[in-house]
């Protein structure tokens, strides 16, 4: 099997969105933006371009800049870095225009056209299995630079991690990250200290490092949290291969359970809440805090 490039995260900032999941693709609820389309689908330039000019806040780009500030990034080294893939139904031509549109913003930075994804794997509208599955591969020089990668969407972020390794692996440094949409969990990339225990107390850290290299080439160091999260909630470490080819309805009803339970507790946050408002209280505060501590990190284990 190929190996991927990837290196450990060691404190990697967390992403920069310039909004919520779904605003890039809507304007309002069910009212797809007019550009939307062509921009992803069917390789329009101008379309992307329009899209991303509308659609980007000049204050997201004023955080971005002063990200890079914080970070002590050299702007005269700082080339910025579009993940450049071919999507499964067509040419999306978003994360060009998001780096040209940044580049105008940010005083004219270097966009990098050169480094390319090597592979088509199309993975949008796919889950998390045929990702991990079916990783990225990345061609093209690196250079003696920092960069910052873009993208349209940041869900589990498995391109995003490997097209950091490849930068690093060959002699530049990924300086941040910044994309169009993401929900608010997925901008922290590294996994959080509590899904690595839930990780090693399931499956034994020596048994999951010896399975992540293996099947991707890199220990458990470099999963994102995502990635982390989702092999901590299989039953037994199974080759991504053995998972799609489990019965489709199989896989759905997983599915399924999955997202009722964390309907289930995101309606407990609100009752929790519910109660705290109230003057009789069935529970203590400290027991309406420890269920709270474990909801969250069931939320944050399986989003």
């Amino acid at each position: 099997m190929e190996k991927y490039q990837r290196v450990p995260w060691k404190n990697f900032p967390p992403a920069v969105a310039n909004d919520k999941m779904g605003s890039l693709r809507f304007d309002s609820k069910d009212v797809e933006a007019p550009e939307y389309d062509g921009a992803k689908r069917k390789g329009s330039a101008s379309d992307a371009i329009d899209l991303i000019r509308r659609k980007l806040s000049p204050e997201k780009t004023a955080e971005l800049e002063n990200f890079l500030k914080k970070e002590k990034v050299d702007f005269a080294k700082l080339v910025i870095l579009p993940v450049d893939a071919l999507e499964g139904e067509g040419k999306n031509k978003i994360p060009l225009a998001i780096a040209k549109v940044l580049s105008e913003r940010l005083g004219g930075v270097f966009v990098d056209t050169e480094i390319k994804q090597a592979d088509k794997v199309s993975r949008t509208g796919q889950g998390i299995n045929h990702r991990l599955a079916f990783m990225p591969t990345f061609v093209g020089k690196v250079e003696d630079k920092e960069f910052l990668i873009v993208d349209d969407t940041l869900r589990v972020g498995g391109t995003i991690a490997n097209l950091r390794g490849y930068i690093d692996h060959n002699g530049g440094k990924t300086a941040g990250v910044f994309v169009m949409q993401s929900d608010e969990q997925s901008l922290t990339l590294q996994p959080s200290e509590k899904t690595y225990n839930k990780l090693y107390r399931k499956h034994n850290r020596e048994k999951v490092d010896d399975f992540c290299r293996k099947e991707f080439g890199f220990d458990s160091t470099c999963l994102t949290r995502g990635e982390a999260g989702n092999i901590a909630a299989q039953q037994a470490l199974m080759t991504w291969k053995d998972v799609l080819a489990m019965p489709e309805r199989t896989v759905e009803e997983m599915d399924v359970k999955l997202l009722k339970l964390k309907q289930m507790l995101k309606s407990a946050e609100e009752t929790l809440k519910e109660l705290e408002k109230s003057e009789v209280r069935p529970l203590t505060q400290e027991e309406i805090d420890e269920l709270r501590r474990e909801s969250r990190q069931f939320l944050e284990m399986y989003s």
